[in-house]
């Protein structure tokens, strides 16, 4: 009702700009700007508080940039920030493909651990992707693989022949590291992605041409499981607001790396010297001491690039200027871009995970850290 209301009957926004793809990528540009804007001050150590303080001009911040980004006409995200997005959308799923190989690997490490030993619960599982993905093996080659659709038969033959042979890598005793469960995650995904690539053919090829919004909310929750374990893994990793690599005092070393918090700085000094700062420097050391600018720039340019990878998600990666608005509910995600990308993601799993097996063989002077 208020929607209509504001839309319709006010006509306070009676144009593409409110609704649809304008929508999203006018928001997508605000989140964008607004965390690029994070990374940028974060490289500087006197802006070091404003990435854990200031939060309410940060907050009018956002709300500024979400009234500029309406001001800006569509000329400007039609032929310039779709074309950014593809780039950056681009690098967050490569992104995605590596956080996710990360995620199975730890997973079967932590299942087949010393202290675990969970042996056939991780077989499995792993049996169970298999047979999932074998399901869907032969449904591609039912619904897909009709006469004269030589691409899909092709893109069907390729994913069963990585698969077969990344497994059998996996569990080659060659290979210095690799395991069941994660070759088993990675066919079920490669699978997914397949059907997800030629789900997306506009072209005669496709037989599934209906609005799957489940496709749409599988993209979502991956993307969202991608920035919670990148976040977290950054966070952990020394932590984006903790302490740096670096110790801030050199009299802590030792503190460090007995595994004890660092004592405090009464304790390390004498008394005549051990003079307590005015509140506001107190208060900006501790701020500048919690942030590590890194780890807060690799963090603030993941989200960048999530919120441009959002909205190439949404649009079916920038094809509004293809479709028209009474059509773009069902073929949002029906264009060739969008099947290519879907492939090539593919393509890149399979050669990143390849790559983590291999390396060790390839590079064997180097210490590859699991």
């Amino acid at each position: 009702m208020l929607v209509h209301l504001y839309i319709y009957d006010l006509q306070l926004c009676d144009t593409d700009k409110c609704v649809g793809f304008g929508a999203v990528f006018r928001i997508s540009f605000a989140l964008a700007v607004w965390f690029a804007l994070h990374a940028l001050l974060v490289r500087f150590r006197s802006c070091a508080r404003f990435d854990v303080d200031y939060w309410l001009p940060r907050i009018l911040l956002l709300l500024g940039l979400l009234v500029v980004s309406y001001l800006i006409p569509s000329d400007f995200y039609d032929e310039g920030y779709v074309q950014i997005s593809r780039v950056f959308g681009g690098l967050f799923l490569l992104l995605q493909v590596i956080v996710f190989i990360d995620f199975a690997v730890l997973w079967n490490k932590d299942w087949t651990s010393e202290e675990k030993q969970m042996y056939k619960t991780t077989l499995a599982v792993a049996l169970v992707f298999y047979l999932v993905s074998l399901a869907v093996l032969v449904l591609l080659f039912v619904y897909f693989a009709d006469p004269g659709c030589g691409l899909n038969k092709f893109f069907i033959a390729w994913t069963l022949i990585g698969t077969f042979f990344l497994t059998v890598m996996s569990v080659s005793a060659w290979i210095s590291r690799g395991g069941i469960l994660p070759a088993a995650v990675v066919t079920l995904y490669s699978y997914y992605l397949a059907y997800d690539a030629m789900a997306s053919d506009p072209g005669s090829c496709n037989p599934v041409k209906s609005d799957e919004l489940w496709s749409l909310i599988v993209g979502l929750v991956l993307s969202a499981l991608s920035i919670t374990k990148a976040a977290y893994t950054l966070a952990n990793s020394q932590s984006i607001h903790g302490q740096s690599d670096v110790p801030l005092n050199q009299n802590d070393d030792d503190s460090v790396e007995a595994g004890l918090p660092p004592a405090p700085a009464s304790s390390l000094s004498p008394p005549s010297l051990a003079l307590s700062p005015s509140p506001s420097a107190a208060l900006q050391d501790e701020a500048e001491a919690m942030v590590d600018p890194q780890r807060s720039f690799r963090f603030h340019f993941i989200m960048m690039c999530a919120a441009m990878y959002m909205s190439m998600l949404l649009t079916g990666w920038g094809s509004s200027q293809e479709v028209k608005e009474h059509d773009s509910k069902k073929a949002h995600d029906l264009n060739l871009m969008s099947m290519w990308i879907k492939i090539i993601t593919q393509w890149v799993t399979h050669l990143v995970y390849g790559f983590y097996l291999l390396a060790p063989k390839i590079f064997p002077d180097r210490d590859f850290d699991d």
